[in-house]
């Protein structure tokens, strides 16, 4: 086949395809002069990471889930959540694991290790900054220190709690699920915003080795005000 064989016709004028190819839709390619059709699905890109969820709470909620979302075509996860916000000041960010699509509340069942820093920024030069250390065991995981100034400031401005987890290969039935946190957030000492936070630390369920259904976030008391919760799937 040549050009001059093809008429424009047979394209020019034709409804052009306004969104992403389907797999099975096909590209005619010539390889090596032979004409053969090939689909979309071995061409396309496949990224590592891919959003499989969001929840926007724009009014109070008092926590956010997500369930139902795990499945083999991944085998990590991860949710990455902007400006967490508490109703009210002096509250901790929470975590449970979910199994069949209900939160396990089971007492000392999970082990947080929390390492950081925490910064006083009070004046100009250098202000006061320290390590911030936490290993808690109860009935839910902790995303934010407990102290007095770790506790999370509510003021809209400073943006609640922000930060991600990695949930590590949630349907194994072998082993204990680990969750790896990553947060930052404003302490509540004196609403001014003086106090900073970053946290780096892991979650361990122990109660049992079953497959995670999802999990879900809350305070420690009052509802979740607003923020953005995204669910992506790691290849």
């Amino acid at each position: 086949i040549v050009a001059s064989d093809l008429d424009p016709a047979v394209i020019t004028g034709q409804t052009a395809l306004a969104t992403e190819p389907a797999d099975t839709d096909e590209f005619l390619i010539s390889d090596a002069g032979t004409l053969k059709r090939l689909d979309y699905s071995l061409v396309k890109a496949s990224p590592a990471m891919e959003l499989l969820a969001t929840t926007t709470v724009s009014t109070g909620v008092s926590s956010v889930s997500f369930d139902g979302n795990f499945s083999s075509t991944y085998k990590n996860y991860k949710i990455i959540f902007n400006n967490a916000m508490p109703v009210s000041d002096n509250k901790e960010f929470r975590l449970r694991v979910r199994q069949s699509n209900a939160d396990k509340t089971d007492s000392s069942s999970y082990r947080t290790i929390l390492g950081g820093a925490q910064g006083e920024f009070t004046g100009d030069g250098d202000n006061s900054k320290s390590n911030a250390e936490e290993a808690v065991q109860g009935d839910h995981g902790l995303l934010t220190h407990t102290s007095t100034e770790g506790n999370v400031e509510s003021t809209d401005v400073y943006g609640g709690v922000s930060g991600e987890i990695t949930i590590m290969d949630p349907l194994q039935t072998s082993y204990n699920k680990i969750i790896f946190i990553k947060a930052q957030h404003t302490g509540a000492n004196d609403n001014n915003g003086n106090f900073s936070f970053y946290s780096d630390g892991v979650i361990r369920y122990v109660n049992n080795a079953n497959a995670l259904s999802g999990v879900s976030f809350f305070y420690s008391s009052g509802n979740i005000d607003g923020g953005v919760f995204k669910l992506y799937g790691i290849k």
